[in-house]
C-alpha cells in the first residue's frame, strides 16, 4: 500500500507547488510526511517537513527546491523498499 499511495502523494505535493497553492503544499506535504513517518524514513521526514513549513509559511520561493530534495528522499525510499519487499516474497515463495 505504501509503495503505492507514496507516488501519488508526492504528486499532489508537486501538482501543489505548480499551482501555488500554500495551503495545498503544506497539507500535501504533511500527509506525505506522516506515511513516511510510519516507515521510520527519517531523512525523507525531514525533507516532508521542510516543504510543509514552506507551504505553512505562503512563500513558495524555496519550494521547488525543497520538493526536489524531497522527491531524491522519496525515490531512494522506494527502491530500498522495493528490494526489500522483493527479497521478502522471494523468501515466502
Amino acid at each position: 500500500m505504501f509503495l503505492q499511495d507514496v507516488p501519488e502523494m508526492l504528486e499532489d505535493v508537486a501538482r501543489a507547488i505548480d499551482l501555488g497553492e500554500t495551503a495545498q503544499v503544506e497539507d500535501a506535504a504533511h500527509a506525505l510526511k506522516s506515511a513516511v513517518g510510519i516507515v521510520s524514513a527519517q531523512v525523507a521526514f525531514d525533507a516532508a517537513l521542510r516543504v510543509e513549513k514552506i507551504g505553512c509559511s505562503g512563500d513558495l520561493s524555496d519550494a521547488s527546491g525543497a520538493y526536489d530534495a524531497l522527491k531524491a528522499e522519496i525515490d531512494r525510499l522506494i527502491e530500498v523498499l522495493s528490494t526489500e519487499t522483493a527479497e521478502i516474497e522471494l523468501c515466502e515463495s
